[in-house]
């Protein structure tokens, strides 16, 4: 604005003034215009006290906060100030003690003779935010309300904007914490130091070093995730660490505008085993210039405050660091040789005793109970089902009536049949009955009418036939397995082939059927070819696996399958006593463990491994 220019003892102080521009202040600030949405505490507020000032033309303006002490006292944090401040004292006096309410009150003598406008709005119950203006002579009557009126919307921007910044400022913190102790290894917890101290200071890039006696080691970096200890610019920063190279000469070299070193072991109140850490933080020419980096002393002023958190962090990794390497030392220092070759030789005597101890072997393999006789019933032909005459574990002898199943399309050929075949009869009728001009022809038609009648006669014998194959009976003597029969099969419409239900005859016994995978049937072939005799296997119902039963080996399958999961498998049939039998029920699921022939314990426990890598070298 051209008037927010004009020096304040060139222009009026007149109250329409001050409304109106004061309202266009406001405006901007509610809208963002005036970086009202990047105000913080390390920018201050100059901006809005210069625009304060220049509008009410007073001589200094200053707005801040105030803390109340232990003692009762205010502490006086400034957060933007313009103007000239002719006392040698700070701008807010005793009076802001006595009561912070006071809006207008006259400079203390000696200190000038124009007033003070200080206006004051509660933050907490302890805090204040305030703006303060002082005048070189006293301010008119009607100048006073819309000063007053103005400084005090102003305060109450101020509050919401200062509570803010001071939560961004938490936020941020947090997340530099999280971030200083982040990392699975300690490799990962030193990159993340660099890149945390790296993005607080604003440097393009940090760099942290470790030293260990004479040595030292550059751990993490903020712009490398791995780090060459050979590499020249590496070389060359440890050698600026240790005070062994000129820093103008590293600087020239790799274009470095300012380098700045940090000890943050004194930030931790002393060594910590002889291990000393170091941050080295970097500036290139184009990244001070283009002002998207903090320059360096603004850069170590903000990574002051953070320097104890990042010193904490880095002894934290070292430690780390050095628990697992000082574990592995004291351990090769500790033991004399004499005991590591007693040791070695141990390992191996071990090693040789599983390899050759033979061990029983066995595979876990899981199959389902399956009835050694039982029938299943499948629709003849295409139909509904009309009536069902069992129920669910019902006992049947053979030929007993299961259910009725009805064809419409068998119906409609019958119905068919019947009325061609009586048609034919009554032309048969009338042409005998009639009178013909020729009686051979007539006793012709009559021989084709005989025969086409024959041919119905025979092809309504053949649908009665089929009528009664839709009455399903059943094949053996047994139990229905088919739960709610009569409600889930009653009006269903079948095809051809469907199935409908089975019967099982329990007097003949139990079997389990076992699906062993296709690359592990090798082991029980073999171990089946070397004894030559059944073998007896124990076996686990799912539904209740703290009970064991036992099963013998009968048959195994001479060629392999694809099962419902799509893998290879062989089926192989243990035999169940009578005894394990009465607590079976068909389809439950088992899991077996089959007996092979002994095996090595190295390979019992490392079979997974061992199958691996014969695979791998067969390919």
């Amino acid at each position: 604005m051209s008037q927010s220019r004009i020096p304040p003892t060139e222009r009026s102080l007149d109250a329409e003034r001050i409304w109106r521009e004061g309202e266009d202040l406001l405006d901007q600030l509610e809208r963002g215009k005036l970086n009202g949405d990047q105000l913080d505490q390390t920018r201050g507020f100059d901006e809005l006290v210069v625009r304060l000032r220049t509008i009410c033309g007073a001589r200094l303006t200053t707005i801040g906060r105030t803390h109340r002490d232990s003692e009762g006292r205010f502490q006086i944090e400034s957060l933007g100030r313009s103007g000239v401040c002719v006392a040698t004292t700070d701008p807010v006096d005793a009076n802001f003690e006595i009561d912070p309410s006071l809006h207008w009150i006259v400079e203390p003598e000696g200190k000038g003779k124009g007033e003070i406008c200080r206006t004051t709005q509660s933050l907490t119950s302890n805090d204040y935010v305030f703006i303060e203006q002082r005048f070189d002579d006293s301010v008119a009557l009607n100048v006073r309300k819309p000063v007053a009126e103005l400084q005090h919307a102003l305060t109450g921007l101020a509050i919401p904007i200062l509570l803010r910044s001071e939560l961004i400022a938490a936020r941020d913190r947090a997340s530099e914490c999280e971030q200083l102790f982040s990392g699975g290894s300690p490799t990962e917890s030193y990159h993340a130091i660099a890149a945390t101290v790296a993005r607080v200071s604003g440097a393009p890039r940090a760099t942290l070093v470790l030293q260990c006696g004479s040595s030292l080691r550059v751990v993490g970096s903020s712009a490398a995730a791995k780090i060459d200890q050979d590499a020249r610019t590496i070389r060359s920063i440890k050698r600026v660490v240790s005070n062994d190279a000129d820093k103008s000469e590293y600087m020239s070299t790799f274009g470095i505008l300012d380098l700045r070193v940090v000890d943050l072991q004194a930030c931790d109140g002393g060594s910590d085993g002889g291990s000393f850490a170091y941050v080295v933080l970097e500036w290139f020419a184009d990244s001070i210039e283009s002002d998207e980096r903090a320059e360096p002393e603004v850069a170590l002023s903000k990574l002051a405050v953070a320097l104890p958190m990042v010193s904490r962090a880095t002894m934290l990794a070292m430690r780390r660091e050095e628990s697992t390497a000082g574990l592995i030392q004291r351990m090769r220092t500790s033991l004399s040789p004499a005991f590591l070759a007693a040791l070695l030789a141990t390992f191996i005597v071990a090693c040789a005793i599983l390899c050759w101890l033979p061990v029983p072997f066995s595979i876990a393999v899981k199959g389902k109970v399956e009835p050694v006789g039982f029938a299943s019933v499948y629709a003849p032909d295409q139909g509904l089902i009309s009536e069902v005459f069992v129920e669910d574990g019902e006992r049947v002898v053979e030929g007993t009536p299961l259910m009725q199943l009805t064809s419409p399309a068998l119906e409609l050929v019958d119905q068919d049949t019947r009325s061609r075949l009586a048609a034919a009869q009554t032309k048969l009728s009338s042409t005998v009955a009639s009178k013909r001009d020729s009686h051979s022809f007539a006793t012709a038609e009559a021989e084709v009418l005989k025969a086409e009648i024959n041919g119905l006669k025979q092809q309504l014998k053949i649908i009665s036939k089929q009528r009664d194959r839709l009455l399903l009976r059943s094949p053996i003597v047994g139990v229905v397995d088919q739960w709610d029969t009569r409600n889930s099969m009653v009006g269903r419409p079948v095809t051809h082939g469907h199935h409908l239900m089975d019967l099982v005859n329990e007097n003949d016994g139990w079997r389990v059927k076992l699906e062993v995978p296709d690359h592990e049937i090798g082991y029980l072939s073999d171990s089946s070819k070397a004894t030559n005799r059944t073998r007896s296997c124990s076996f686990r119902v799912l539904s209740s696996p703290t009970i064991s039963h036992i099963g013998k080996l009968s048959e195994i399958a001479s060629a392999s399958k694809i099962n419902e999961q799509g893998e290879s498998v062989v089926e192989v049939t243990l035999e169940v006593d009578a005894q394990s039998a009465e607590s079976l029920r068909p389809g439950a699921g088992v899991i077996a463990r089959v007996p092979c022939d002994e095996r090595s314990v190295a390979f019992v426990l490392f079979r997974g491994f061992v199958e691996w890598w014969r695979t791998l070298v067969w390919i």
